[in-house]
Protein backbone atom coordinates (compact mmCIF):
# COMPACT_ATOMS: atom_id res chain seq x y z
CA UNK A 1 0.00 0.00 0.00
CA UNK A 2 1.13 3.54 -0.67
CA UNK A 3 2.25 5.61 2.29
CA UNK A 4 0.12 8.51 3.41
CA UNK A 5 0.96 11.64 5.32
CA UNK A 6 0.75 11.34 9.08
CA UNK A 7 -2.64 11.83 10.68
CA UNK A 8 -4.14 11.41 14.14
CA UNK A 9 -7.40 10.22 15.61
CA UNK A 10 -7.83 13.69 17.13
CA UNK A 11 -7.60 15.34 13.70
CA UNK A 12 -10.60 13.29 12.51
CA UNK A 13 -12.80 13.82 15.56
CA UNK A 14 -15.74 16.12 15.94
CA UNK A 15 -14.80 19.02 18.21
CA UNK A 16 -17.59 17.91 20.55
CA UNK A 17 -19.18 14.43 20.48
CA UNK A 18 -22.94 14.38 19.97
CA UNK A 19 -25.50 11.89 21.28
CA UNK A 20 -26.41 9.26 18.70
CA UNK A 21 -29.57 10.35 16.82
CA UNK A 22 -32.65 8.10 16.95
CA UNK A 23 -32.24 6.65 13.44
CA UNK A 24 -28.58 5.79 14.02
CA UNK A 25 -29.40 4.37 17.46
CA UNK A 26 -31.96 2.00 15.95
CA UNK A 27 -29.39 0.69 13.46
CA UNK A 28 -26.63 0.36 16.07
CA UNK A 29 -28.87 -1.33 18.61
CA UNK A 30 -30.01 -3.84 15.99
CA UNK A 31 -26.37 -4.81 15.35
CA UNK A 32 -25.23 -4.51 18.98
CA UNK A 33 -28.15 -5.41 21.27
CA UNK A 34 -26.03 -4.95 24.43
CA UNK A 35 -25.48 -1.24 23.76
CA UNK A 36 -26.74 1.25 26.33
CA UNK A 37 -28.10 4.42 24.74
CA UNK A 38 -26.47 6.77 27.28
CA UNK A 39 -23.04 5.43 26.25
CA UNK A 40 -23.49 6.04 22.52
CA UNK A 41 -22.05 9.29 21.22
CA UNK A 42 -20.88 10.07 17.68
CA UNK A 43 -17.21 11.08 17.86
CA UNK A 44 -16.35 11.31 14.15
CA UNK A 45 -18.10 11.12 10.83
CA UNK A 46 -14.95 10.54 8.81
CA UNK A 47 -15.65 8.70 5.56
CA UNK A 48 -12.78 6.59 4.37
CA UNK A 49 -12.37 3.34 2.58
CA UNK A 50 -8.64 3.52 3.37
CA UNK A 51 -8.85 3.64 7.16
CA UNK A 52 -9.93 0.73 9.34
CA UNK A 53 -10.64 0.08 12.99
CA UNK A 54 -6.98 -0.92 13.35
CA UNK A 55 -5.84 2.51 12.11
CA UNK A 56 -8.32 4.23 14.43
CA UNK A 57 -7.55 2.16 17.54
CA UNK A 58 -3.76 2.28 17.21
CA UNK A 59 -3.68 5.87 15.90
CA UNK A 60 -1.36 4.66 13.13
CA UNK A 61 -2.25 5.99 9.68
CA UNK A 62 0.75 5.41 7.39
CA UNK A 63 -0.89 2.46 5.60
CA UNK A 64 -4.21 0.63 5.74
CA UNK A 65 -4.08 -2.04 8.44
CA UNK A 66 -6.67 -4.79 8.05
CA UNK A 67 -8.13 -7.13 10.66
CA UNK A 68 -7.19 -10.71 9.81
CA UNK A 69 -7.02 -13.99 11.72
CA UNK A 70 -6.65 -13.39 15.46
CA UNK A 71 -3.01 -14.54 15.41
CA UNK A 72 -2.10 -12.22 12.50
CA UNK A 73 -3.97 -9.24 13.96
CA UNK A 74 -2.37 -9.85 17.36
CA UNK A 75 1.07 -9.82 15.69
CA UNK A 76 0.17 -6.67 13.73
CA UNK A 77 -0.91 -4.84 16.88
CA UNK A 78 2.40 -5.75 18.53
CA UNK A 79 4.27 -4.59 15.42
CA UNK A 80 2.41 -1.27 15.69
CA UNK A 81 3.70 -0.81 19.23
CA UNK A 82 0.89 -2.27 21.34
CA UNK A 83 1.84 -4.38 24.37
CA UNK A 84 -0.43 -7.36 25.08
CA UNK A 85 -1.94 -7.45 28.57
CA UNK A 86 -4.21 -10.49 28.32
CA UNK A 87 -7.83 -10.60 27.23
CA UNK A 88 -10.06 -8.10 29.05
CA UNK A 89 -7.11 -6.70 31.04
CA UNK A 90 -8.14 -3.79 33.27
CA UNK A 91 -5.19 -1.65 32.16
CA UNK A 92 -5.84 -2.16 28.43
CA UNK A 93 -6.83 0.61 26.05
CA UNK A 94 -7.12 -1.52 22.88
CA UNK A 95 -9.20 -4.71 22.50
CA UNK A 96 -9.01 -7.24 19.67
CA UNK A 97 -12.32 -8.97 19.06
CA UNK A 98 -12.90 -12.20 17.22
CA UNK A 99 -14.90 -15.37 16.87
CA UNK A 100 -12.57 -17.31 19.20
CA UNK A 101 -9.03 -17.18 20.59
CA UNK A 102 -7.68 -18.92 17.47
CA UNK A 103 -10.43 -17.82 15.13
CA UNK A 104 -11.10 -14.93 12.83
CA UNK A 105 -10.42 -11.39 14.07
CA UNK A 106 -13.45 -9.21 13.54
CA UNK A 107 -12.71 -5.80 15.09
CA UNK A 108 -10.32 -3.64 17.08
CA UNK A 109 -11.73 -1.08 19.51
CA UNK A 110 -10.04 1.42 21.82
CA UNK A 111 -10.60 3.38 25.00
CA UNK A 112 -12.08 6.79 24.20
CA UNK A 113 -9.63 9.61 24.92
CA UNK A 114 -11.33 12.60 23.32
CA UNK A 115 -13.38 15.52 24.62
CA UNK A 116 -16.22 14.68 27.01
CA UNK A 117 -19.16 17.10 27.04
CA UNK A 118 -21.66 17.33 29.90
CA UNK A 119 -23.80 14.20 30.04
CA UNK A 120 -21.23 11.93 28.41
CA UNK A 121 -20.21 9.12 30.79
CA UNK A 122 -16.54 8.57 31.67
CA UNK A 123 -14.67 5.37 30.83
CA UNK A 124 -16.19 4.76 27.38
CA UNK A 125 -14.62 2.90 24.49
CA UNK A 126 -14.74 3.87 20.82
CA UNK A 127 -15.45 2.00 17.61
CA UNK A 128 -14.67 3.00 14.04
CA UNK A 129 -17.46 1.40 12.07
CA UNK A 130 -16.25 1.11 8.47
CA UNK A 131 -16.53 3.18 6.40
CA UNK A 132 -17.78 6.21 8.27
CA UNK A 133 -19.10 6.46 11.82
CA UNK A 134 -17.14 6.44 15.05
CA UNK A 135 -19.17 6.01 18.21
CA UNK A 136 -18.59 5.39 21.90
CA UNK A 137 -19.90 2.49 23.96
CA UNK A 138 -19.27 0.63 27.17
CA UNK A 139 -16.18 -1.55 26.84
CA UNK A 140 -17.92 -4.86 26.23
CA UNK A 141 -21.19 -3.59 24.71
CA UNK A 142 -20.19 -4.43 21.11
CA UNK A 143 -19.25 -8.03 21.86
CA UNK A 144 -21.21 -11.24 21.93
CA UNK A 145 -19.62 -13.38 24.67
CA UNK A 146 -20.33 -16.60 22.80
CA UNK A 147 -18.18 -15.34 19.91
CA UNK A 148 -21.12 -15.10 17.53
CA UNK A 149 -20.87 -12.44 14.85
CA UNK A 150 -24.54 -12.65 13.90
CA UNK A 151 -24.86 -9.56 16.10
CA UNK A 152 -21.85 -7.73 17.44
CA UNK A 153 -18.18 -8.33 16.77
CA UNK A 154 -17.73 -11.65 18.54
CA UNK A 155 -15.85 -11.45 21.85
CA UNK A 156 -12.72 -9.80 23.22
CA UNK A 157 -9.91 -12.29 22.60
CA UNK A 158 -6.87 -10.12 23.38
CA UNK A 159 -6.22 -6.74 25.01
CA UNK A 160 -3.33 -4.32 24.65
CA UNK A 161 -1.81 -1.10 25.90
CA UNK A 162 -1.14 1.36 23.10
Amino acid sequence: MASRPSSTRASHRLSTPVPVPDDVWEDLHEIFPSLERANCWITSEIYSEEFTCVNWSTDRWETTHEVDAVSKTRALLKELGCKETGARGADANVDLMGTAENGYGTHVTCKYDGPRPDGMPAGLWETFMFPSTCFTHGRFEVEQPDGSTKRGYGKVVASFIR
